[in-house]
C-alpha cells in the first residue's frame, strides 16, 4: 500500500494545525486590545469632562457611564473569552478527527473511524486519541501531561456550553479543583468562572506544544 503523505496532508498536518491556532491567538490579542482601547478612550473622555464639572457631581456623572464601563471592562471581554475557549476546543477536536480520518486511509485494512466512534464511550477527543493510538500505533504516552490539561479544559468548555459558565455546586468537583489551581482562572462553586486573557495564551501554547511533540510521532509513523 503506497501512500503519498504530502497529498494526504499528513506530512504537513501538525505544521498546518499550529498555524491555525496561532491565527486564533492573534485574533484573541487583537480583540482584547480593541476592548482595552475602547475603555482607555472612554476613561480619557471622562477625565476631560470631569474637569468642567463640580467635584460634588463627579460620582453621579461617572455612574451615568456605569453600563459603558461595565461593558468595556467586564461584560464584552468575558463574552469574548468564553467564546474563544469554546472555539479553540472545537478546532482542536476537529483537528484530531481529521488526523484519525487520514490515518484510516493510511493504514491497510484499518477499522473505519466511524465504526470505532459508534462503539466508543466517552468524549470525542478521547475517542480520536484512542483511534490514533490503536490504528496509527502512535505512542502518545509522552503527551500525557499536556493531555491531562487539555482534558480538563474540555470539561471546562462543557461548563461554558451547557451551564453558561457556572461551576458545579460541589467544592470538591474536579472542575472546581482545576479552576482553583490554575492562575488564570477563578470562581467559586455555583458561580460563573472568570477567565483571564492569559488563559487563552496558556491554552493555545499547550496545544501548540502538543502538536510539536505529535509531529515527531507522525514522522516515525511515516518512516515505518
Amino acid at each position: 500500500m503506497e501512500i503519498d503523505f504530502f497529498e494526504s496532508g499528513l506530512m504537513t498536518f501538525c505544521h498546518d494545525a499550529k498555524i491555525t491556532f496561532r491565527e486564533i491567538k492573534r485574533f484573541h490579542d487583537l480583540t482584547e486590545s480593541a476592548w482595552k482601547q475602547q475603555d482607555d478612550d472612554l476613561q480619557e473622555f471622562l477625565s476631560k469632562e470631569l474637569e468642567s464639572i463640580p467635584e460634588e457631581r463627579h460620582d453621579d456623572y461617572i455612574s451615568s457611564y456605569g453600563q459603558d464601563l461595565h461593558e468595556n471592562q467586564t461584560l464584552f471581554p468575558n463574552i469574548h473569552r468564553f467564546s474563544i475557549v469554546i472555539s479553540i476546543h472545537s478546532y482542536f477536536e476537529d483537528t484530531l478527527n481529521q488526523l484519525a480520518d487520514i490515518l484510516e486511509k493510511s493504514v491497510a485494512n484499518a477499522q473505519k473511524y466511524k465504526s470505532f466512534k459508534s462503539k466508543f464511550k466517552g468524549a470525542t477527543i478521547a475517542c480520536a486519541k484512542a483511534y490514533i493510538e490503536k490504528v496509527g500505533e502512535l505512542d502518545l504516552a509522552f503527551l500525557e501531561a499536556n493531555w491531562e490539561q487539555i482534558r480538563m479544559v474540555n470539561r471546562l468548555r462543557n461548563q461554558l456550553v451547557h451551564e453558561a459558565g457556572f461551576l458545579p455546586r460541589l467544592s470538591d468537583h474536579d472542575i472546581n479543583k482545576y479552576v482553583s489551581t490554575n492562575e488564570f482562572l477563578s470562581g467559586r462553586p455555583n458561580s460563573k468562572v472568570s477567565i483571564e486573557p492569559m488563559f487563552i495564551d496558556f491554552y493555545i501554547e499547550l496545544i501548540v506544544t502538543f502538536f510539536d511533540e505529535l509531529d515527531q510521532e507522525i514522522t516515525r509513523f511515516m518512516q515505518k
